[in-house]
């Protein structure tokens, strides 16, 4: 019986966490024209999103990462319905609980959207998500040189800087993107910390006045 309603809740759960990102996704590609970062000017290579360490493409519905959660959320649901009826229909839940978690996670996982950052007037689009500013509670940028976690993982990372966010709301996703750029990692920083969010840099920032 508990594993049943074990069972149950994860999938409610995932049916959930499905349509909220959808419509997240759908919000953020609405409102990403609205960014003072990026830019018009802002090159997109120097904006590298965090797993499969590519650069940043514009949120946009024609992105193939859009179709993918626009549709594949619908085809995930249907098919993790399916599975939910013939898991209870012929009783073969007992025994396989946590594959049947491993499969419902690993829907969760292909309907990604690729990782962004998008700094509007009233809050963050990071990853598809929108946060206000009065979630977040800080930054953190670190240059990935040697030691790093990040360092060596792509030839792309080393040297560059990994900023970070830090939200009242944990999300699935990872919370920073990596900037090749120094001129690029301060005027994040700049729009940050115009916007009363505090932070640290883990190393020296020259010629650069911080807001407190």
């Amino acid at each position: 019986m508990w594993i049943s309603i074990g069972f149950s809740i994860i999938y409610l759960f995932c049916i959930i966490y499905m349509i909220s990102y959808r419509l997240n996704i759908k919000k953020a590609v609405e409102r990403s024209a609205e960014a003072h970062y990026p830019s018009a000017q802002t090159k997109l290579e120097n904006i590298i999103v965090p797993d499969r360490w590519e650069p940043m493409i514009p949120l946009d519905k024609r992105s193939k990462s859009y179709r993918i959660v626009h549709w594949g959320t619908p085809a995930v649901i249907l098919l993790m319905s399916v599975l939910f009826i013939l898991v209870f229909g012929m009783d073969f839940l007992h025994g396989s609980f946590i594959n049947f978690g491993y499969i419902f996670f690993t829907f969760l996982v292909m309907i990604r959207h690729q990782g962004n950052i998008n700094l509007l007037d009233d809050g963050v689009i990071l990853n598809g998500r929108f946060s206000s500013w009065n979630k977040v509670k800080g930054y953190k940028v670190e240059k990935i040189v040697k030691w790093h976690e990040l360092y060596g993982l792509d030839d792309r990372l080393n040297n560059s800087y990994k900023v970070s966010l830090l939200l009242k709301r944990g999300i699935f996703q990872p919370n920073y993107v990596v900037l090749t750029e120094e001129r690029d990692m301060r005027s994040v920083v700049q729009l940050l910390e115009d916007k009363g969010i505090e932070g640290t840099v883990a190393y020296s920032l020259p010629q650069v006045e911080v807001q407190r």
